[in-house]
């Protein structure tokens, strides 16, 4: 009687771990089935959020709580940015693996659970973050649907009072970018540094343009471009800070400051950086271009912007893409 209902409680006990193995796998599975679907999800997500720290940026100010959700909402689009680079090493290991397809489904199969599960959190994690965003009446959308303003934290050339800790080595890389293609004349480089708000690309061209390799150069031209981009204005500003006879930089049309940033700077070594790009009409960032090349002379080119498609339009080469300090 007694191994009679040991045998009902083993099998009962085995029924009921059975079940709970069963259900767990159903909801790893089921985590899998949907993960495809979060991928995409996630770049869309992380679209929305890029539009909405541009505008929230603007906002912040010394509002703490809207700094608090902002610092929240980064953490939140890194994290996600972790995960799908994750995502994209784990398929890049799949697909060059030598090994039998049967053999190397399981190990793969095990990190894109841990991935799924990754996701998930990241997911709710966004949800919590999302319940405050209604409330700073943050809108969302790209950079032409944001009413044009003026940020009154024009950045110059000057660096920061605060010692910089932990991007010499993005200075040199920078640095290396820069001179990498040569010294020859009529020659233009343009090393675009991209990445999220507030990571420090104005400080690293700042660095760079303190450099003493620079220092060296006939010219050393630095302008704060902001959201309201102005072809002739950037003109301006170029050639105001040359040394000139006067009046060449209130000229008033595109031909005429054309005219005198070749003069000015013909048979120089120029380096210009243009902090805080935002315009993205190739039309315009092509007009850009043309008036920074100079005939005969060596220039070379710091653009910092916060999106990608703006840095590869503008560059001459690879941009740079400026990558968080470590956390």
């Amino acid at each position: 009687m007694a191994e009679a209902v040991a045998g009902l409680l083993t099998s009962a006990f085995v029924k009921i771990a059975k079940d709970n193995l069963g259900s767990a796998i159903a909801q790893q599975a089921n985590l899998l089935w949907n993960f495809d679907g979060d991928l995409e999800d996630k770049m869309d997500t992380l679209e929305t959020i890029s539009a909405a720290l541009e505008d929230a940026e603007r906002k912040s100010g010394k509002e703490k709580l809207v700094r608090l959700w902002l610092k929240r909402l980064k953490h939140a689009a890194l994290d996600i940015s972790d995960i799908l680079e994750d995502y994209q090493d784990t398929s890049d290991q799949a697909a060059n693996a030598k090994m039998p397809r049967f053999l190397s489904c399981l190990p793969m199969g095990y990190k894109r659970i841990v991935m799924a599960n990754r996701m998930k959190t990241a997911r709710e994690n966004l949800r919590k973050i999302n319940k405050n965003f209604q409330s700073f009446n943050f809108r969302q959308g790209t950079t032409t649907t944001i009413e044009q303003c003026y940020d009154k934290h024009e950045t110059t050339s000057d660096l920061p009072e605060e010692p910089i800790i932990g991007r010499d080595g993005e200075k040199q890389k920078s640095i290396d970018l820069l001179l990498s293609a040569g010294t020859n004349n009529d020659e233009l480089v343009i090393v675009p540094i991209y990445g999220l708000g507030c990571m420090g690309k104005s400080t690293l061209a700042q660095q760079v343009y303190n450099d003493d390799r620079f220092k060296k150069y006939d010219h050393r031209v630095w302008v704060y471009v902001s959201q309201d981009f102005n072809l002739l204005q950037i003109g301006r500003s170029i050639i105001s800070q040359l040394p000139t006879d006067g009046g060449q930089h209130n000229s008033s049309t595109q031909q005429v400051i054309k005219s005198c940033i070749d003069s000015l700077l013909h048979g120089k070594q120029v380096l210009i950086v243009l902090d805080d790009l935002w315009e993205d009409q190739q039309t315009e960032l092509v007009k850009l271009r043309r008036m920074l090349h100079v005939k005969d002379s060596i220039m070379r080119v710091i653009i910092t912007t916060r999106k990608e498609d703006i840095a590869r339009k503008i560059s001459t080469s690879e941009p740079y893409k400026l990558q968080p300090l470590e956390r």
